[in-house]
């Protein structure tokens, strides 16, 4: 269990940042029905884009160059929600591989609540404040109130449930883990991170072949995941 508890707390870490689905020009996907103000500029929007992409953020130099883009959107446009949700989300990333988290984990939590305090409907928000109550605050219930009110509010965004599922893993609970793993693949079954989680959570449910079969499937994928090879590793040590 110490092992298991170990390993997903670095492999969250990994999982912080970016967005699994195209996006409209207020952040959300444009299937919503719910009316949300656009940007106030397009180029904060740009760089916005920019900031959440995935593949770019798969190195400690792209989570640095996706800090400076949303602080750029954020200044350009200092109500855009989802700038600030996604900057929250980097700031705890940074906090943890630069060993900064006294710096930089109070910006997450003030980036998570502007954004919330914005738009009180923004799932991405609650996925935000989530995540800097279980990282920073080490609330653990709190996380799960919000990763899972993201959830409701957008049930078919991947993200949230790849953070639920760490949460699970985190507080070992590998059954509720697994099953949310599953939903998220659901949810995007071409994202490589979904694929990642349930091999993670295939792992802690003690389906070693399994997981790595499913690891398999995301070998080719460029540039790789930062947290494949340490999934492989716990698999194999078990």
């Amino acid at each position: 269990a110490p092992a298991a508890v170990l390993v997903a707390v670095v492999l969250v870490v990994a999982a912080l940042v970016g967005l699994s689905r195209l996006v409209g020009p207020d952040g959300r996907r444009p299937d919503e029905t719910t009316a949300r103000r656009a940007p106030a500029s397009v180029a904060a929007h740009e760089l916005y884009v920019r900031g959440t992409d995935q593949a770019g953020l798969r190195s400690a130099e792209g989570a640095r160059e996706a800090v400076r883009q949303l602080r750029q959107a954020v200044a350009l446009d200092s109500t855009y929600a989802p700038a600030w949700a996604g900057l929250s989300r980097l700031y705890l990333v940074l906090g943890h591989t630069e060993r900064r988290p006294g710096e930089l984990f109070p910006l997450a939590g003030q980036a998570a609540d502007r954004a919330l305090g914005l738009d009180s409907l923004l799932a991405e928000g609650y996925a935000a404040r989530g995540l800097v109550r279980l990282f920073k605050d080490y609330d653990v219930a709190g996380a799960e109130a919000d990763l899972s009110r993201s959830i409701a509010l957008d049930a078919a965004e991947a993200l949230p449930r790849q953070w639920l599922t760490a949460l699970y893993i985190l507080t070992e609970r590998p059954v509720l883990a697994l099953e949310q793993a599953e939903l998220a693949l659901e949810s995007d079954p071409l994202s490589p991170s979904a694929h990642a989680e349930v091999a993670h959570a295939l792992v802690v449910n003690g389906r070693y072949a399994e997981a790595l079969e499913r690891l398999e499937r995301i070998a080719d994928v460029e540039p790789p995941l930062l947290r494949t090879p340490l999934i492989v590793a716990h698999a194999l040590s078990l």
